[in-house]
């Protein structure tokens, strides 16, 4: 029989991924090796191609790792293939379904899987505005590399962008970034970064927390 916690927890992933995925599937393989697969799927836009594919994450977990705080776990840079590289990361309990939503957020995977997938063209609505679209994620961009300029480090960076609406293509609704870092910044440097996230197009706020930093602004939709 599975652990109480071990079951309140997986549950508790499933609850936060299904927020963010359309389709998660968490198998529970512990009387044969004792470890959880989840698999987790969305459309997702692409900038270099400008079209829409369905992007996985599939991830693995030993069941007890879960009853730790820093959780171990794994994911294939190519959920189609058998043989493909999988990578090994640790992540606090709290944020671990944010890190496991970032595989596809930030399109962690490898080319060859992103690029050979079929393009969605059933999906596309002829009322979005593609360049608006383009501009959100130029905006993104601008974030980012004002980050960069203050050493909070590109690799350590997680994002991950709530909207109210829960169609990404729709209008009027604020975006909520996240950038979880280790960067010890200076109060001096808060205040440039908060100066120059002010003077970007469309962003409210920006809220300096312990260990991350938290960016809203509004599409340009």
């Amino acid at each position: 029989m599975i652990n109480p916690e071990v079951k309140s927890r997986i549950n508790k992933i499933d609850f936060e991924l299904k927020a963010f995925f359309e389709n998660v599937y968490i198998k529970d393989k512990f009387y044969k090796t004792g470890f959880f697969e989840i698999s987790a799927n969305k459309v997702a836009y692409l900038k270099e191609s400008k079209d829409y594919r369905r992007l996985e994450a599939k991830v693995i977990i030993n069941q007890p790792d879960l009853l730790e705080e820093k959780v171990k776990w794994s994911y294939s840079t190519n959920p189609l293939s058998e043989t493909s590289m999988w990578i090994d990361r640790v992540s606090d309990f709290e944020t671990l379904s944010e890190d496991i939503i970032n595989i596809v957020n930030e399109k962690r995977l490898s080319e060859d899987y992103i690029f050979n997938l079929e393009p969605i063209v059933d999906v596309i609505n002829e009322d979005v505005d593609h360049e608006n679209l383009e501009k959100e994620f130029d905006a993104q961009d601008s974030i980012f590399s004002i980050l960069e300029k203050y050493g909070v480090g590109v690799m350590k960076k997680e994002t991950l962008v709530h909207s109210v609406n829960e169609n990404f293509l729709n209008d009027a609704s604020d975006r909520l970034i996240k950038f979880y870092h280790n960067t010890d910044l200076k109060i001096s440097d808060k205040f440039k970064i908060e100066s120059e996230m002010l003077a970007l197009e469309n962003v409210n706020w920006c809220l300096f927390k312990e260990d991350h930093i938290e960016i809203n602004y509004t599409p340009s939709f």
